[in-house]
């Protein structure tokens, strides 16, 4: 449609715009507010779960827990101590900056 056709179709007129008592009231009793439905917002721990909805980021949980676990026993045969944590540390630290950026996002 060209402007002066939408112009004629909503009964308006371009120099004054809407009769504010007339037609204003008509326009949103049949067409509704001019203004998005608001959608439901999201708790901060909602938004915080669905970051680790991903597969890949499921992955590196289970491989950070095993990696503990590893480290765990490991730590008591060796004598390596808090240098085995270093890599489950790492993976857990990259999964919760994630988890902050993506909420940050949302």
């Amino acid at each position: 449609m060209t402007h002066q056709d939408v112009l004629k179709h909503f009964a308006v007129n371009p120099e004054k715009g809407l009769h504010a008592t007339k037609q204003v009231p008509a326009q949103r009793e049949k067409y509704g507010l001019n203004k998005l439905e608001e959608q439901e917002k999201k708790s901060l721990l909602t938004l915080v779960l669905e970051q680790f909805e991903d597969t890949l980021v499921r992955i590196l949980l289970v491989s950070a827990a095993v990696s503990f676990f590893l480290a765990y026993f490991d730590s008591e045969k060796t004598e390596e101590g808090v240098t085995a944590y270093v890599e489950p540390i790492v993976i857990l630290t990259i999964l919760v900056l994630n988890a902050i950026v993506g909420v940050w996002q949302e």
